[in-house]
């Protein structure tokens, strides 16, 4: 028999948000959109070595978060999602130089793709798919979310090639470098730009509330990762057997403490960044920029939506089974 250790007790948001309440998605529409991401994941051969993926519904759950979205942006996102998702997946077993090396293979194919948009990758495969992704972008965003797209899946790109070399080197990174990679190791920098299209939203570097368009999509990113280092902890101890690569183990190197003293640092760290965002997000929800205000009503909501996930989905995703 087995039994589960909780993870690490989390703040929730939702009371710092009052009276924000998600979107309530057609039962049909959700199961809809989930059918269409199982099929393409099917095309593509992007099953993870588990059948874990089986337990994620990626396509119903970005339908739930942007039921009014048009669903041709809906399915691409979730396409992404899950395709990143599953690429994480390998980075985690990397362990080696020969396993850097496959790893590096497979990063250069991904660049390869992205850099020669006419490519078409033979087969399946992650590289075929992240083609056929961006292919179906480029016909249905606006040039300005297509580049937005290409420069936050170039960023991944690069973190984890990062990430593959702390991993094998057994390196601690600083707490800074960390969490600016983890915003796009999380996909959580791609979920927020990817936001903008499913929202109607285009705000471009130089107009007026641009700033503050910047300001909270990096104070929701790091609430957004903290909530997901904190969540998914107990899990990944059990996995690795020792301390994972997330930020609790980071901020134990850096400060030279235990790790109870750490998981106590990063509680401290996700309140105080929660309390951030909600400051930045406050004045911008009556904002008198149409777009600036639907962005903020957005990452409110998916802020809450997020919470929620956490404390329902992943209670069950990220425990650790003990014998």
């Amino acid at each position: 028999m087995t039994t589960s250790t909780p993870c690490p007790s989390v703040p929730s948001l939702a009371g710092l948000l009052p009276g924000v309440e998600p979107p309530v998605a057609e039962p049909g529409l959700r199961e809809a959109a989930e059918r269409r991401l199982r099929d393409w994941v099917r095309r593509y051969d992007l099953t993870p070595g588990t059948d874990e993926w089986l337990h994620l519904t990626l396509g119903a759950d970005t339908a739930a978060c942007w039921p009014t979205a048009d669903m041709d942006v809906v399915d691409l996102s979730a396409r992404l999602y899950f395709t990143f998702i599953a690429v994480g997946e390998v980075v985690e077993e990397v362990a080696d130089g020969a396993d850097l090396a496959r790893f590096v293979h497979l990063l250069m194919a991904l660049t390869t793709v992205l850099e020669e948009p006419g490519r078409v990758p033979d087969g399946r495969g992650f590289d075929a798919a992240l083609a056929d992704v961006l292919r179906r972008s480029a016909v249905i965003l606006s040039p300005r979310h297509q580049e937005d797209l290409l420069a936050s899946v170039r960023s991944l790109l690069g973190v984890w090639h990062w990430e593959a070399h702390h991993r094998v080197t057994r390196t601690w990174p600083g707490v800074d470098h960390y969490l600016t990679a983890r915003r796009h190791l999380s996909l959580m920098w791609l979920t927020r730009t990817l936001a903008e299209p499913l929202c109607s939203v285009t705000i471009t570097p130089g107009s007026r509330h641009y700033d503050d368009f910047l300001r909270l999509k990096k104070a929701a990113t790091r609430v957004m990762v903290i909530h997901h280092d904190l969540a998914s902890y107990a899990k990944e101890h059990h996995a690795v057997g020792g301390v994972p690569f997330s930020l609790p183990g980071v901020l134990m190197h850096a400060h030279g403490c235990d790790l109870p003293s750490a998981l106590d640092r990063t509680r401290r760290m996700f309140t105080e960044a929660a309390a951030r965002a909600v400051d930045v997000l406050r004045p911008l929800l009556s904002s008198p920029d149409p777009m600036m205000r639907r962005y903020a009503d957005d990452s409110a909501l998916f802020l809450v939506m997020t919470d929620a996930w956490y404390a329902s989905v992943a209670a069950e995703r990220y425990v650790a089974p003990v014998r």
